[in-house]
């Protein structure tokens, strides 16, 4: 039976790179950016998403599903300097999501190597 106070976990929620993902989604959840907004946050779900499910595979399966996570990690990069260079976001929100995501991308470096 599941209890709201149940310790259990799944894989992927032990992962560093999981709870750093997540960190930066919760980080770009507030920042104001207009017409990036949408492509930003299914950018930053396919972050963790594809993490999840990789966990789940074995070897090659693995390493496809945290490349896409990786992928993903450089477009959320990209839109980010993309609202900072178009003035939508200051130099302080961009680094509160700047900084897990790359920490988030040299994790998953080392994951699919």
């Amino acid at each position: 039976m599941h209890t709201p106070n149940d310790q259990r976990q799944f894989g992927f929620e032990r992962l560093e790179v999981w709870r750093c993902a997540m960190t930066a989604l919760r980080e770009k959840k507030a920042l104001q950016i207009g017409d990036l907004r949408e492509q930003l946050h299914c950018a930053a779900l396919s972050i963790v998403a594809n993490l999840a499910e990789g966990v789940g595979k074995d070897g090659a399966d693995q390493k496809r599903f945290f490349t896409i996570a990786r992928g993903s990690t450089y477009e959320c990069a990209a839109l980010i300097e993309s609202a900072h260079e178009l003035s939508m976001i200051d130099a302080d929100a961009r680094m509160r999501v700047r900084a897990p995501l790359l920490s988030v991308a040299a994790m998953l470096t080392r994951l699919t190597r």
